[in-house]
């Protein structure tokens, strides 16, 4: 058994459902009720899961919330669904964070670079040699601001900024809160659209299989 425990938090509640629902075929559940959450807890990969809210304040906050409850965490987990901005990306393909830059935060009194928040070496480390058949694994930075990203040009804007391959909301609160605490932070996300017109439909129809492979990369992690 890994003896670190870790914490693996998700934005939206449909996120968790998914990766969960796929996880519970390997590995046994025990639900945990707080005042304010409640975790899914996997004996035999020592991990939590939960759900720490849409926005970076909010995951942020829940994040913590969740860490003081728990205590003993050594890792802390940003998971869900992202889209897609890189070249060669496709839906269902999984992305591991090298860095998380936090996209929004413009600073104009004093410009300065975009807050950026490296990950965990060893977490990547123990995916270099995963190689699913049915989706890619791709390392690269991962941007993170509080904005849905529907249109090429705003993805491009992005992409062109920050050099990101996938763009979500929470990473770069998660980042933070797992700093405050001195705890290491991974991000991975699941494509679940490209960022375009058709990103909202695409995220409904793709969420269930781009959770189910992030669920079996995880299980590649622990």
């Amino acid at each position: 058994m890994n003896q670190s425990v870790n914490l693996v938090v998700f934005p939206l509640q449909a996120e968790l459902h998914e990766f969960l629902k796929y996880l519970s075929k390997f590995s046994k559940l025990e639900e945990t009720k707080f005042p304010n959450f409640k975790t899914h807890f996997a004996p035999d990969l020592n991990t939590h899961f939960a759900r720490c809210g849409h926005g970076k304040v909010q995951a942020a906050i829940q994040t913590q919330q969740i860490l003081y409850q728990l205590g003993g965490i050594e890792h802390v987990f940003c998971l869900g669904a992202a889209g897609g901005i890189g070249k060669n990306l496709k839906i269902g393909d999984v992305v591991v964070s090298e860095k998380t830059i936090e996209h929004d935060f413009i600073e104009k009194f004093k410009p300065q670079a975009l807050p950026t928040f490296a990950t965990d070496s060893a977490t990547r480390e123990k995916l270099t040699l995963y190689a699913p058949t049915t989706f890619a694994i791709h390392f690269g930075a991962i941007a993170s601001g509080d904005e849905d990203i529907t249109d090429e040009k705003r993805a491009n804007e992005i992409a062109l900024n920050t050099s990101a391959l996938a763009v979500a909301w929470e990473g770069a609160g998660v980042a933070r809160t797992a700093r405050l605490n001195k705890i290491s932070f991974t991000e991975i996300r699941a494509i679940s659209d490209l960022a375009n017109g058709s990103a909202s439909t695409d995220f409904a129809q793709n969420l269930g299989p781009a959770m189910q492979n992030l669920s079996s990369t995880m299980l590649h992690i622990f």
